[in-house]
């Protein structure tokens, strides 16, 4: 019995769409130079455990802010929330040695809705 070889096929990007840098392959800038950087609006305020205070450093108004434990640990669930420059959400964070088994991830949206998630630590 003799196998046919496999053969993957990739679907061609339209022309307008074709990168002049690397035909076929990307669109995407050579360079980051020219553009502008996004900081993290967000202050993970930890003095005051096991109530954490997620601060909007930044200065825009941000949407749907979640905020997701991930590992050991217990916190209620929250709903997404709008934040305007300097207003806060508070979550209440339970677990043992949350520095070493957890991380929070936080996702929003900004003004343009655009969609951003941050992970950090304890």
């Amino acid at each position: 019995m003799m196998c046919s070889p496999v053969r993957l096929i990739l679907p061609r990007a339209p022309e307008a769409h074709r990168s002049t840098v690397m035909p076929g392959i990307s669109d995407a800038a050579p360079s980051v130079r020219g553009v502008e950087p996004y900081r993290v609006p967000f202050l993970f305020d930890r003095s005051r455990a096991p109530i954490y205070r997620l601060v909007n450093v930044g200065s825009e108004t941000v949407r749907g802010v979640t905020v997701t434990l991930i590992g050991a640990g217990v916190m209620p669930a929250n709903q997404p929330i709008a934040l305007a420059p300097t207003e806060a959400l508070e979550v209440v964070i339970r677990g043992h040695d949350l520095a070493r088994s957890s991380a929070i991830v936080v996702r929003w949206l900004r003004e343009s809705g655009e969609d951003y998630v941050w992970r950090t630590a304890f």
